[in-house]
């Protein structure tokens, strides 16, 4: 399989929260599995589509959070956990 990517990828796992922002409701716990200069990809139980507005919230220590924005480009079926992995383009980051 070619990698179609721009930027190199670091793989990693944070855990972190997410929401839809156009979705009214509480945050969902996910995973970010990992992170480049495109954007980054989360684990998520519940489906994303394609240009939801994505707020995600990364717990990178104990006391150390970064929130992000960004807009969601793809979204897959996991095989065998049943969850989706989704693709995130950074809009905005925040401390």
């Amino acid at each position: 399989m070619v990698d179609k990517r721009a930027h190199p990828r670091v793989g990693l796992s944070l855990s972190g929260r997410f929401k839809m922002k156009e979705i009214i409701g509480d945050f969902f716990e996910t995973t970010v599995i990992n992170l480049s200069q495109e954007g980054l990809c989360f684990y998520s139980g519940v489906r994303v589509d394609n240009g939801q507005h994505i707020e995600l919230e990364v717990q990178l220590e104990e006391e150390k959070r970064i929130k992000v924005s960004g807009v969601a480009i793809w979204s897959e079926k996991k095989n065998e956990s049943g969850f989706y992995r989704v693709g995130v383009k950074l809009i905005k980051t925040g401390a």
